[in-house]
């Protein structure tokens, strides 16, 4: 084999392991902190043509919250879709952020391969304030879902301006749950994904009708086909007198920012080995042409 390329493969190896998951080389895993995910995001950015970051805001305290382009925003094509996923609005919720550190290292591994039709807008963790603190709230103790209408706080607001500027036809909102509250009663809730759709009351019938038919019950059966126990998703609480119901009502948080442009909007609810449920937030609008 040339030295050359000997050379080349020893130095993709170097980069690389310059590169690794936080999580990867923490023994036990306890959790990315911030300067942990500023730091590996930099390298990532240094290391790949595909990937661009920028810092969008920075929280109260002042640390910096990064939005990662893939593939590189000069290299966008309009005719694709456009996906904006952000985790961790509540700060001790990380496994969203994990996940989509996750997402950006295999992306930089990989390539873009497995998503050769999409815009990809990247924010792993928007309440870093909260993340250091181990806290749901930020610093100034708002919870950030539930402050997408006032819109106080830069964390918010920043996820406001990439939409507003970016027009991304999905969005996905990550969060995580804990699968205790049943269990205390001897009860689990045996799905592997939760799925709903939009349930404000002053949003259009044909809009909600829409949601349920056109979008959920195909997403349901289509991960039923592929082994996953699904159903739609279901918000109960440890007492059991207090009806469970599907969704939220509420038109103040992430999930329903997008709502107010009559877009659908679907829950979908993932429960991992450990129990921990991940909750994410799809909205869908339909691509103008």
């Amino acid at each position: 084999m040339p030295k050359i390329i000997l050379f080349l493969l020893g130095l993709h190896a170097i980069i690389c392991s310059q590169s690794q998951l936080p999580l990867a080389i923490q023994t036990p895993p306890f959790g990315t902190s911030h300067l942990e995910m500023i730091s590996f995001l930099n390298k990532i950015d240094d290391n790949s043509s595909m990937i661009e970051m920028e810092i969008g805001s920075k929280s109260n305290r002042g640390r910096e919250i990064p939005v990662i382009f893939i593939p590189e925003r000069r290299n966008w094509k309009p005719q694709q879709i456009s996906v904006m996923i952000f985790a961790q609005q509540h700060g001790d919720e990380p496994s969203g952020k994990e996940a989509l550190l996750m997402l950006i290292h295999h992306i930089y591994l990989n390539g873009v391969a497995n998503f050769p039709n999409l815009n990809l807008i990247l924010i792993p963790m928007v309440n870093p304030d909260g993340n250091e603190l181990d806290q749901r709230r930020n610093s100034r103790q708002i919870d950030l879902n539930r402050n997408h209408l006032i819109l106080t706080e830069p964390e918010t607001r920043l996820l406001h301006q990439l939409f507003a500027k970016y027009k991304p036809q999905v969005t996905l909102d990550v969060y995580e749950y804990g699968g205790t509250t049943w269990l205390r009663k001897g009860y689990i809730k045996d799905f592997g994904e939760q799925l709903d759709c939009i349930s404000n009351p002053a949003l259009p019938a044909e809009l909600k009708e829409y949601a349920l038919n056109t979008i959920l019950n195909p997403v349901i059966e289509m991960t039923r086909v592929r082994n996953v126990t699904a159903n739609r998703y279901l918000i109960t609480s440890e007492d059991f007198n207090r009806p469970a119901r599907h969704s939220t009502t509420d038109i103040d948080d992430g999930r329903k920012m997008i709502l107010i442009l009559l877009s659908a909007s679907l829950v979908i609810s993932i429960k991992t080995k450990s129990l921990i449920m991940i909750n994410s937030n799809l909205c869908i609008r339909e691509k103008k042409t």
